[in-house]
């Protein structure tokens, strides 16, 4: 005989094994990676928290006919079979009723006259409706649900569990059900579908219109300069202005060194007057002594000469300092480079430059000549300030390369600024001279096509 305590235990194991039952479904539930494992789930493990004689999903898109598409314990379904015709029968006019989005018990009693019939021949008496849906929301018409049948009538905590379950399969079926839209339209990208897409892109790009640029180094250097060289032989006694001094116009530059022309000069001054004594003296004794004829002809010519030397002196004297004719900036490297050493007629010293008048020399390398016309664009990247570019306009293309400093051959170009500060005499950076448009084909493989040519000959 059963005690309350038993009785008590019996009902609290059979609540643990049903909830139990109930997380090992929703886990395998949220297990399954594809829809056809989804449905397996719906047809077969539902049983274990719901038990029923037969069970039956059916799907079907919005506003069509629903049908019964996998049965409990059936490996297939047979549509055009009786028993499947009459439960999509049956799905259908349930799914067009207004209860059709809640979970509900319905029985022979619930349909119309022709399929009650039919009820009682092909299906246990109850039958549990549990559509797969937000249960809250009750406008959405299904694309998918249960119907569960049995001989015994529907419990209201059994309604209970189908709701929870309801909500679980819905957002289940919904994840996979966008998973899979998303798989197939990925699928359609593998193999030669995608291949063919990508190769299809590839060649529409490169026919794409790129500008054509290239990219050499460049010098902002004074466009004007009045270069300042030694006006005769000799020593560099002292340099009067530093490197990047401003200068103004009748400033002292350099000094010669002139202790030779001053000695010279000196000893021409002295001959000179000798000279002058002497003729002097001559034409005292033409006046003292009468009919001694003496001759003045040849010391006066002797005068001149020494006259003309002491001029040249002292005007080479005046060359040993050289004076700016402008005002401007004295550029130079180094005052050792000069100072104290032998310098020849027409030697640079330095230049003079305004700083308010500058422009860019650029040195394009050989193999980067693409056709620029004057006029064309120039990008300036200063090293100082590589993130701020700045804008010029190519004026001129030598038609010959030189050798660089650093022995490559290149063309000169050079390029005003249009825009902005002047910037300052000195400054290095990068160009990017832009050109007429091309193609993307043309702009990436056009050196390793000049390669390929230079090399075959083809």
């Amino acid at each position: 005989m059963n005690t309350p305590s038993n009785v008590s235990i019996s009902v609290a194991e059979q609540r643990f094994n049903q909830c139990s039952a109930l997380l090992q479904l929703e886990l395998e539930v949220r297990k399954a990676t594809t829809i056809q494992e989804l449905e397996f789930v719906f047809v077969n493990e539902t049983l274990r928290v719901l038990p029923a004689t037969s069970l039956l999903f059916w799907q079907g898109e919005h506003r069509q006919i629903k049908q019964v598409t996998r049965v409990s314990g059936a490996l297939g379904v047979e549509a055009k079979a009786p028993y499947m015709q009459w439960a999509s029968s049956v799905v259908n006019v349930v799914c067009n009723s207004q209860q059709a989005t809640k979970v509900k018990a319905l029985t022979a009693n619930d349909v119309d006259e022709k399929h009650k019939d039919e009820w009682n021949e092909w299906a246990a008496p109850y039958m549990l409706w549990l559509p797969i849906t937000r249960l809250q929301d009750n406008q959405q018409q299904q694309n998918c649900g249960l119907m569960l049948f049995r001989k015994q009538p529907w419990q209201p905590g059994e309604m209970a569990l189908a709701e929870r379950l309801g909500d679980t399969f819905f957002y289940s079926w919904q994840f996979l059900t966008k998973k899979h839209s998303a798989t197939n339209w990925q699928k359609w990208f593998t193999g030669r579908h995608k291949q063919s897409l990508v190769l299809v892109l590839l060649l529409g790009v490169m026919f794409v219109p790129v500008s054509q640029s290239v990219l050499a180094t460049a010098t902002v250097v004074p466009s004007k300069p009045q270069v300042i060289t030694v006006p005769m032989d000799g020593v560099i006694e002292t340099i009067d202005v530093k490197p990047n001094m401003q200068v103004k116009q009748g400033d002292a530059l350099f000094h010669l060194d002139d202790s030779k022309l001053q000695a010279n000069k000196d000893m021409a001054k002295k001959a000179l007057e000798t000279d002058q004594a002497r003729l002097f003296e001559a034409r005292q004794l033409l006046l003292s002594e009468a009919g001694k004829r003496v001759d003045t002809h040849e010391l006066e010519a002797i005068i001149k000469q020494r006259e003309a030397e002491y001029s040249f002196l002292s005007k080479q004297l005046e060359k040993t300092v050289v004076y700016s004719q402008n005002d401007g900036l004295a550029l130079f490297d180094n005052i050792e480079d000069f100072q104290g050493k032998p310098v020849q007629t027409g030697e640079k010293i330095l230049t003079l430059a305004n700083p308010a008048q500058v422009e860019l020399k650029i040195q394009l390398p050989m193999a980067d000549l693409i056709d620029f016309k004057p006029g064309s664009q120039v990008v300036m990247f200063f090293n100082i300030d590589p993130l701020t570019p700045v804008a010029a306009t190519l004026q001129t293309i030598a038609y010959d390369a030189v050798i660089t400093p650093d022995g490559l051959f290149a063309y000169p170009l050079t390029a005003t600024f249009t825009q902005g500060d002047t910037p300052r005499i000195g400054l290095r950076g990068t160009a990017k001279i832009i050109g007429k448009q091309t193609s993307l084909f043309n702009y990436l493989f056009r050196r390793p096509l000049a390669w390929l040519r230079q090399t075959t000959g083809l």
